[in-house]
C-alpha cells in the first residue's frame, strides 16, 4: 500500500507543472535598457544566440529587487525628509534665512535648545541641512 502511494505521488508530481519547472532566475544582470520590454528583448536575444530555442519560448519576465536595500533607502529618505521639514519649520517660525541658520551652526549651535535636532547615536545634534 505504501509503495503504491509513493508511486502515485511521484506520478502526480511529474504531471503537475509549476513555475519552477520552466523558470530561470538571473542575478546581477546588466542591461542596456532597464525597461521591462528592453530587458525581455535582451534576454530573448541572448537565448536565441546561445541556445537552440524558438523565439516564442519566453513568455514574460518578472523583475525583482533586493527588498532590504529598498527598505534602507526608504527609511533614509523618510529621515532626510523629516529633518528638512523640521529645519524649514524652524526657519519660518523664527523668520530666519538658511544662511543665517548655517552661520549659527558653524558658530557652535549645539547648546541652543530650540534648534531642530536629529539622532546621533545615543544623543542628538542640531540638524545640518548640508549633511542631508
Amino acid at each position: 500500500m505504501r509503495r503504491r502511494l509513493l508511486i502515485k505521488i511521484m506520478e502526480l508530481d511529474d504531471k503537475a507543472l509549476t513555475p519552477s519547472d520552466y523558470c530561470l532566475m538571473g542575478m546581477h544582470m546588466k542591461f542596456e535598457d532597464y525597461t521591462s520590454q528592453g530587458m525581455k528583448d535582451e534576454i530573448k536575444e541572448y537565448f536565441l544566440e546561445n541556445f537552440d530555442m524558438s523565439n516564442d519560448l519566453i513568455e514574460y519576465i518578472n523583475i525583482s529587487f533586493k527588498i532590504n536595500k529598498y527598505y534602507k533607502l526608504s527609511q533614509r529618505f523618510d529621515e532626510l525628509h523629516k529633518n528638512q521639514f523640521l529645519v524649514d519649520q524652524y526657519l519660518e517660525a523664527n523668520s530666519m534665512t538658511k544662511d543665517k541658520y548655517l552661520n549659527y551652526l558653524a558658530d557652535g549651535a549645539d547648546g541652543m535648545d530650540d534648534f531642530p535636532r536629529c539622532k546621533d547615536g545615543y544623543s542628538t545634534k542640531p540638524i545640518d541641512p548640508q549633511e542631508n
